[in-house]
């Protein structure tokens, strides 16, 4: 009998993906001059920001892609589709909706949510991929009982 466990290597691999994911989508040739055109700010007001921004994205990354494969093991996801389903509704449910409210509330433009969100639309679509495909199991022993 096997039973599905957690993929550490996975989880590892991915949380250096999404750090580059974001570094990617939050570039100058990708979204940068729409995010911060949205945010009313310039290059210029990040150019002191420090470390702290990039230590809260690798732990939100840790935190996330663990979450997501505990959850993948409960749930018994053995394939990519499913873990990317499953991933997509945790997505829309969790954070999608989440941040639109506070964007609403704070009276930011659309489009910085749809910036935002769409990142980690992103990341959550290539981790379920990556932790539905790439599984790994306990095997355990079968008793007979007589």
């Amino acid at each position: 009998m096997k039973k599905l466990k957690i993929n550490h290597v996975a989880v590892w691999i991915l949380v250096i993906v999404h750090q580059a994911i974001g570094a990617g989508w939050y570039s100058p040739v990708a979204f940068a001059g729409q995010w911060t055109e949205l945010m009313g700010k310039s290059m210029s007001d990040f150019e002191n920001a420090g470390f702290t921004p990039f230590i809260f994205s690798i732990i939100n990354a840790i935190i996330m892609v663990y979450s997501m494969a505990w959850l993948f093991k409960k749930l018994n996801v053995e394939n990519f589709i499913s873990g990317m389903r499953y991933a997509f509704v945790f997505w829309l449910a969790f954070l999608f909706v989440e941040l639109a409210t506070f964007n609403s509330f704070e009276m930011r433009p659309f489009g910085l949510t749809l910036i935002d969100s769409g990142k980690s639309l992103v990341t959550f679509m290539v981790s379920g991929f990556a932790l539905g495909l790439w599984k790994k199991y306990d095997v355990i022993p079968e008793t007979n009982s007589l």
